[in-house]
């Protein structure tokens, strides 16, 4: 279970932070907060799936992803996950798929 106090709601996230990874489906902005602790909050936007099942499926992935490598990523950053790609189904391939990009992702942070 990914704790509520690193989440991060998209309007608190500041408006200028820079990208520091762009994939195929999804890119992530870094912004630095006043926290002793990292911030996350993960958009998805209509565009990956007209289905909001799919799209609730996608943020539930990804912030399970962020729960278990929270040792990983830097302290003191809010971090914005930006799911773009085209998701049609939820199944394991493309849980792996995301999974591969969020680990490359955190690594060029």
């Amino acid at each position: 279970m990914f704790p509520k106090k690193l989440k991060l709601s998209i309007e608190e996230f500041p408006k200028r932070s820079t990208f520091c990874f762009r994939g195929e489906k999804l890119s992530l902005k870094r912004a630095p907060n006043r926290h002793e602790y990292s911030r996350f909050g993960v958009v998805v936007s209509k565009k990956t799936s007209p289905k909001a099942t799919v799209r609730n499926w996608v943020k539930r992935q990804v912030y399970n992803f962020l729960g278990k490598h929270l040792g990983e990523t830097p302290r003191g950053i809010d971090l914005l996950v930006v799911v773009g790609g085209h998701i049609i189904e939820t199944n394991s391939d493309t849980k792996n798929a995301l999974y591969a990009e969020l680990e490359k992702g955190i690594k060029a942070l």
